[in-house]
């Protein structure tokens, strides 16, 4: 079966590129190893950038959170070595969602819109040569573009870029609220002596995300999602996995073989935050298919992406080690940005 875009990957990069495709007549399908619903190592925090981008592909989004567990959160406890500083009131409220319930929403209005998807199916060899690969069992799809969305541990970007490797780690266990005595309407972030890297309690509909993540130390990051779990009077079980934290592969396009979000390694260097990246990348990647002539425009666009990753890399050890520039961030620029 032959299809202008398969999409490797129903993350949201993945899922909201086969939505802006499927809008627009295109034959897509959306490949991906697991079955929907499945559990997402992820905070779940979405900026408004990102609610943004989400009401201009799916419309009303009253209808689409109504089956999501999901929070609004307007302020902030930052937790360092010798106090905690609380920021209320932020001009633009953050939502915290339940990955599994978000994006299961996300894949069920990309099949309300009539969008192909198999699920379950590890692709274990690509003819890249010939555009097309085969199904675990034996069907052949064929493609014009391959998108790579399948996350950090990307098999696609083996093909564009077998050399890149992702340079961070996350832990992340979920605690039963009764279990924590923590405001629910709060977002908690720890900051200590560990060099590029925080830890967070995020809360969501009956459970707080607790988790610690930075650049790759692991005895040391274990040492820290321990210490954070004991300030909090818990002792958690934890799952871990690498990130991209500000290592992005430069060129993340081959021949008709794109990669996006996670798989491009597109991931806040201070913050951790890669949920808007992933919408802003399949953007690009929907801009790139759409043309006539498809040509340089995409790496232009991800370039602008990859400058705002590498300042951000450059401000990240002023941010991380200075913790006065830090309170000013939290007291002005956090906000309103």
């Amino acid at each position: 079966m032959h299809h202008d875009v398969i999409i490797i990957g129903a993350g949201p990069s993945g899922i909201s590129l086969g939505i802006m495709l499927q809008r627009k007549g295109h034959s897509v399908a959306v490949v991906d190893k697991c079955f929907f619903p499945r559990d997402k190592l992820c905070g779940g925090l979405l900026t408004k950038r990102s609610q943004t981008f989400l009401e201009s592909i799916i419309g009303d989004t009253d209808v689409f959170f109504k089956d999501i567990q999901w929070k609004q959160i307007d302020h902030i406890n930052v937790v360092t070595k010798n106090d905690t500083v609380q920021y209320k009131k932020r001009r633009n409220p953050f939502l915290i969602v339940n990955r599994k319930s978000f994006d299961n929403a996300l894949v069920r209005h990309y099949k309300s819109l009539g969008g192909v998807m198999y699920e379950g199916c590890r692709i274990h060899e690509i003819e890249y040569d010939k555009n097309r690969f085969a199904l675990p069992d034996g069907r052949i799809l064929s493609y014009r573009f391959l998108i790579g969305a399948d996350g950090v541990y990307s098999s696609i970007r083996k093909f564009v870029d077998p050399h890149y490797k992702p340079n961070g780690l996350c832990f992340e266990s979920y605690i039963n609220n009764e279990n924590l005595l923590l405001d629910k309407d709060a977002i908690y972030l720890f900051y200590n002596s560990y060099k590029y890297g925080y830890g967070w309690a995020f809360p969501r509909d009956v459970d707080f995300a607790v988790g610690f993540g930075g650049t790759i130390d692991v005895d040391k990051q274990i040492l820290q999602f321990d210490s954070i779990t004991r300030s909090l009077g818990i002792s958690a079980k934890y799952k871990s996995m690498y990130l991209p934290f500000g290592q992005f592969v430069r060129h993340p396009v081959k021949e008709n073989v794109l990669l996006i979000g996670d798989a491009a390694g597109l991931v806040d260097p201070i913050t951790g935050e890669g949920i808007f990246y992933s919408f802003l990348s399949a953007k690009f990647a929907y801009y790139h298919v759409m043309s006539k002539k498809p040509d340089s425009a995409f790496i232009y666009r991800m370039k602008g992406i990859h400058c705002r990753i590498a300042v951000l890399r450059f401000l990240r050890p002023f941010f991380y080690c200075i913790s006065s520039l830090r309170n000013i961030y939290f007291s002005i620029l956090w906000k309103r940005s």
